[in-house]
C-alpha cells in the first residue's frame, strides 16, 4: 500500500514544484502562523515537513477532500477580540517519521532549483547532537549542495538561545556530516 500524497511531498493541486523556493522543516503553531505567511509575502511556494506523526498531512488531506485545496488555517485574535482566519497554500507536504516520507523529503533538493529559503521550527528536543531533526537537516542541505542550487539561507523560530548557533553546531557535528567529512578526506 503507497502512502497518500500528503505523507510523501508529492505536489499538491496544480502546484509546480519546480516553483517552490522554501521548505520548512516542523510544522509547529509559530511557524505555520509567522514564517510561512512571511514567506508567502515574499512570493515564496512552501513545502511542509513534520518532524513526526502525521496529523499536519492528515488535515491537507481533510481539506483537499473537502474542496478547500491544499490549504491550512491560522486564526488570529484581534485586539478587539474578533478573530480573523487567513488560508494559506501548501506546495507539498509530508512526514520525516516514517521512512517512504523520509527518503521522499531527502529526495526534493535537485527539483527544487528556486529552493532559497529553509525554515526550521522543530521542538527543543530536536535541536540536539544526532537527532533524528538535525541529521535531516544535515541530509537536506548536503543534497542541496549536490543538486547546485544557490545559496540557502536557513531560517529557525525555536525559542532556543543562540539557536541558530546550535543548530549549526549538531549539523556540523552529527554522525551523517562527520561520516562525509571522513571519506571526503581520505
Amino acid at each position: 500500500m503507497s502512502m497518500a500524497p500528503t505523507s510523501t511531498f508529492a505536489p499538491l493541486g496544480e502546484t509546480d514544484i519546480a516553483r517552490v523556493s522554501a521548505v520548512c522543516l516542523g510544522t509547529g503553531r509559530f511557524l505555520r502562523a509567522v514564517l510561512v505567511p512571511a514567506l508567502q509575502e515574499l512570493g515564496c511556494e512552501i513545502v511542509l515537513a513534520q518532524a513526526r506523526g502525521n496529523a499536519f498531512g492528515e488535515y491537507v488531506a481533510a481539506r483537499l477532500a473537502k474542496g478547500a485545496g491544499a490549504t491550512y488555517e491560522v486564526d488570529t485574535v484581534l485586539p478587539d477580540d474578533s478573530v480573523r482566519t487567513t488560508t494559506h497554500p501548501v506546495a507539498a507536504c509530508g512526514s520525516l517519521g516514517k521512512e517512504a516520507g523520509r527518503a521522499a523529503f531527502l529526495r526534493l533538493p535537485p527539483r527544487l532549483p528556486r529552493l532559497r529559503y529553509l525554515g526550521v521550527g522543530v521542538t527543543e528536543a530536536g535541536i540536539a547532537h544526532n537527532s533524528p531533526a538535525m541529521q535531516t537537516l544535515a541530509e537536506f542541505l548536503h543534497a542541496c549542495y549536490q543538486a547546485g542550487g544557490g545559496p540557502i539561507s536557513v531560517l529557525n523560530t525555536d525559542n532556543v538561545p543562540f539557536n541558530g548557533d546550535a543548530i549549526s553546531a549538531h549539523v556540523h557535528a552529527c554522525d551523517y556530516t562527520q561520516v562525509r567529512e571522513q571519506a571526503r578526506i581520505l
